[in-house]
């Protein structure tokens, strides 16, 4: 039993979630459908991926990483999740009369990098940590 509910939760649930999100976007899509519609639909669709992608991290019990560096990753992929998602609102319903797409994707492009960065010193530190305690 305990197998199919891993199966749902970690392939049937993510991948349920991001058809539904692909048909609502193209229920909802608008007339012109531009580059701006097409970059946040993958976007979106990347973020879900961050967000499933953490779960299925949390939930493997791999004795490799500590509890505390499972919980940090966690609070920094609901935290960019959430920032990333707000600035995508708002550049899309409010800033994209009066700031270029360039701009937008490049500030995307930067917190992205920032979060790979950040998430990379502390896996670093998570295996230093581990290994100087299985000393």
């Amino acid at each position: 039993m305990s197998g199919k509910i891993n199966l749902m939760a970690n392939v049937v649930m993510p991948v349920i979630t991001l058809l539904t999100t692909i048909a609502l976007a193209f229920l909802f899509q608008p007339e012109e459908c531009g580059t701006l519609f097409y970059f946040n639909l993958c976007y979106i669709l990347f973020l879900e991926c961050i967000f499933f992608g953490w779960l299925s991290f949390l939930r493997s019990g791999t004795q490799e990483v500590s509890t505390v560096f499972r919980i940090v990753t966690g609070v920094m992929a609901i935290y960019y999740v959430i920032i990333g998602a707000s600035i995508m609102l708002v550049y899309s319903l409010i800033l994209s009369h009066w700031v270029g797409i360039k701009w937008y994707i490049a500030v995307l492009f930067v917190l992205t990098l920032l979060w790979f960065i950040l998430a990379t010193l502390i896996a670093q530190a998570d295996a230093n940590q581990q290994k100087n305690r299985n000393k």
